[in-house]
């Protein structure tokens, strides 16, 4: 019988450690491995035996660096020429809380960047320019404008959202009660 005990998630700066029974498994002929893998991110992550069982830990310098995001937890026991998979299951790594995070939305993200070609925006004085054939065309101020009009509408409906998630509420509908 299969124990699972891994956690599925992991706070990047942490450190883990679990205990694994596999029966038909015992860690005096196999070794435990796991894979923490994501499309851009990899982590190893070896067990060690004690008796038939496996215990893993992982110290916090070993997570310290590890990206936040959603990846798959991978164990998998192995001896000479055999790999049998024991365990797949979806795992996340949270941010590390000693590190500076950008929490900003793609849309706060989108307004700054706005607001600053908008100020650079007063030096330039071409909307279009052609140079060795290649033609380059500029936002005219009233478009870039427009954008970030568009994009504070768009952090005001997130932070709506936000605020009625904390408080509990459905957001975009209205509970109305007939008596």
């Amino acid at each position: 019988m299969v124990i699972m005990t891994e956690p599925n998630k992991i706070t990047a700066g942490n450190s883990a450690s679990w205990e694994k029974s596999l029966s038909g498994y015992p860690a005096t002929i196999w070794t435990l491995k796991y894979s923490i893998v994501s499309a851009i991110s990899r982590y190893e992550v070896l067990a060690s035996a004690i008796g038939e069982n496996y215990t893993v830990s992982i110290t916090n310098a070993a997570t310290n660096n590890w990206t936040p995001g959603s990846y798959r937890l991978i164990g998998f026991v192995e001896k000479t020429n055999e790999r049998v998979t024991v365990v797949d299951k979806d795992f996340e790594v949270l941010p590390n809380h000693t590190m500076p995070i950008d929490q900003r939305s793609f849309a706060e993200k989108i307004i700054e960047a706005i607001e600053a070609t908008i100020l650079n925006k007063a030096t330039k004085d071409q909307l279009t320019m052609s140079i060795n054939g290649k033609s380059i065309t500029r936002y005219a101020p009233e478009q870039l404008i427009a954008f970030r009009d568009r994009f504070k509408r768009e952090i005001a409906i997130e932070k709506s959202n936000r605020k009625s998630k904390q408080l509990g509420q459905v957001s975009g509908k209205m509970q109305v009660r007939f008596k």
